[in-house]
């Protein structure tokens, strides 16, 4: 289990930023803007070992992308074409980007450092590959301004770390990776499994992936009585198999069943809160042995259900072995988290509230007392 984290030169935090006294389960708070969810994110990157992939999701995740023009390599076909790609600009303070920019994460205990740095191309990095497009057309994408590399110590001597090679304007134009790199980091995975849980419903395609290791456990138990919290008449959870989600964020084929009798429902007809109860819950169950990072982990849920629901993570948290980073910019959750401090000391134990404040060095960090009294005195820790 992490019990701190420090940034430097990432995305708002310029100098070195301390999170010290993480718990089992830990909410950021903060103004907006204030680095909650880039706090997330450096977390997300550090615990998946310095992939590549999580710069390329999180970029697309918050829209941070850059245009590219690709150019025809077929004589009958002129047509250049503009595409879509993550923007890497965004990770470094500033959003300013050149040949020695960088961005360093570490934290104590075994996910150890990492170092994201940006330097001209080597002679030996080639043109990229060429891209052929859904017509059959033949493309080239320009070629590397830059390359980052993500270096990170789990990445063992004599294995060079990933390479992402970059337009002169932050574009991901491509990487380049070891294969022994890849074994690896998909080992490091196996042994600790690390999500991030986003407010939206975009993630309805990994949700099923998620829901299929919950059943091959036996555990779908532990989900629907989770969901009773807010649907006391909820019997069972279905996903239909011709469905498949469609990668746009429909919930189209993911049924409730309310009772042991008449047709299951759209589990949108239920409400966001359902959904994301739903979520939350099937997340936490897979993730045993990992790390689960919440966005807005509020969101959909009536101020009703706030204590109930950190009851549900912390213990869940606690038979799963899974250490919980959240956010939130809602009084009623934290007044829910101070509500299982007072009423369950065992879980409340478990729990730790991270005020970040980029304007100084460190987080303000209250345990299950402190969070307490600010709530029984009302004291502002948004």
């Amino acid at each position: 289990m992490l019990t701190s984290l420090q940034v430097e030169g990432y995305r708002g935090f310029a100098g070195r930023y301390t999170l010290r006294g993480f718990s089992q389960v830990n909410l950021l708070v903060g103004k907006n803007n204030c680095g909650k969810t880039s706090i997330l994110e450096a977390l997300h990157l550090l615990a998946s070992g310095g992939d590549p992939k999580i710069v390329i999701e999180t970029a697309l995740r918050r829209g941070e992308t850059v245009s590219v023009l690709e150019i025809p390599m077929s004589y009958s076909d002129y047509r250049t074409r503009s595409v879509t790609c993550p923007d890497a600009t965004h990770f470094f303070h500033g959003h300013k980007l050149s040949s020695n920019s960088r961005f360093r994460l570490s934290a104590e205990g075994a996910l150890g450092e990492l170092v994201a740095s940006v330097a001209a191309p080597s002679g030996r990095i080639a043109a990229l590959p060429q891209v052929v497009d859904a017509q059959g057309s033949v493309h080239r994408r320009p070629d590397p301004a830059l390359t980052l590399r993500i270096a990170g110590s789990l990445c063992p001597k004599g294995i060079e770390a990933p390479l992402l090679l970059l337009s002169a304007e932050g574009a991901v134009l491509g990487q380049l990776r070891d294969p022994q790199w890849e074994e690896t980091v998909s080992d490091s995975q196996k042994r600790s499994p690390v999500r991030f849980l986003s407010p939206s419903a975009s993630q309805s395609r990994l949700l099923r992936q998620t829901w299929d290791e919950v059943l091959r456990h036996g555990r779908e138990r532990e989900v629907i009585q989770a969901m009773q919290l807010l649907e006391p008449k909820l019997a069972g959870i279905f996903f239909l198999s011709e469905a498949g989600g469609d990668g746009n964020g429909s919930l189209a084929g993911i049924l409730a069943a309310l009772g042991d009798q008449g047709p299951r429902l759209p589990i949108g007809s239920l409400g966001e809160g359902v959904y994301r109860m739903l979520a939350l819950s099937a997340t936490l169950v897979q993730t045993a042995g990992g790390f689960l990072l919440v966005d807005e982990i509020d969101t959909g849920l009536h101020y009703s259900a706030m204590g109930e629901m950190w009851r549900l993570v912390v213990r869940t948290a606690k038979q799963s072995n899974v250490q919980v980073f959240a956010t939130t910019h809602s009084l009623d959750c934290v007044r829910g988290l101070a509500w299982l401090c007072a009423n369950y000391p065992d879980l409340g134990a478990e729990v730790s509230l991270q005020k970040i404040e980029p304007s100084i060095e460190q987080s303000v960090a209250l345990d299950a007392e402190g969070i307490r009294i600010t709530a029984d005195q009302g004291i502002e820790v948004r």
